[in-house]
Formats: C-alpha cells, structure tokens, sequence
C-alpha cells in the first residue's frame, strides 16, 4: 500500500522503484518501472484489455464475439491480425506489414480434425514457408 492507498503497491531496492497501480478487480490500470517508464491499460466492461499505452507506443486491441484476441495494432498499424472458424478457434493470423502493417509479413495456418485437434501448422515468410504435419 502506497499512501494508504490500496491499490498501490511498490517495492524498491538499490536499483529503484516499481509502483503498480491496480483497479478493483485487480487488473493492473498503471505500472512505473525503476526509469520512472509508465505503462497504462485500458479494459472494456467485459474486462478485456482494450488499450495500453507503453514507453514504445500506443496498443489497441479487438476481440472476436468469442472473445479471443482478433486484432493487435502498435501505433495504429496492425501487428497482427487472427482468422477464426465458426467455434472462434484460430485458423490463421498475419502479421502485416506495409503502409497499415506493423508487423514482420508472416503469416500462420493452422489446420484441425474434427475434434479440434492440430493436424497441420504452415508459417510463411518472405524467405519460403515450413509445415509441421
């Protein structure tokens, strides 16, 4: 507790401070390391992160109904970017890159059984693909 305050923890040692502010549910709103480096997260009401703002930029996230993790954007360019059967399990995600893409341009495929069981996984590259079968 820092200042009475419950929600804020710290610890310190000879190399400095780490405060971590939580909310009440637990979910850590804001965290400074020992650079005095404040990183902020942001959750919508269904308690998923939605945003966080870090020393290397703005993040912004998108959820599928499911709620699995569709989008990841840095900066407003998209890192990575999920495909998603009609269960909401992942099929594919891109990791773009060009004028919108903040990502390294592979891309993963990933194939499943009828029980959703992995049966096939192919990254791409700009240097060729692998496949694990």
């Amino acid at each position: 507790m820092v200042g009475g305050d419950p929600l804020v923890s710290s610890v310190a040692d000879t190399a400095g401070t780490i405060t971590t502010t939580t909310d009440r549910l637990g979910r850590v709103v804001a965290y400074s390391d020992v650079w005095g480096k404040t990183s902020t997260a942001t959750y919508n009401q269904g308690g998923e992160l939605v945003a966080a703002s870090t020393p290397a930029g703005a993040y912004t996230y998108t959820y599928t109904a499911g709620l699995a993790v569709d989008t990841v954007a840095l900066n407003g360019k998209t890192i990575s970017d999920g495909v998603f059967d009609s269960l909401d399990r992942l099929t594919a995600v891109s990791y773009p890159t060009g004028t919108n893409g903040g990502g390294n341009g592979t891309s993963g495929v990933f194939s499943a059984d009828e029980w959703g069981r992995p049966v096939e996984t192919r990254w791409n590259q700009p240097g060729g693909s692998v496949t694990h079968l």
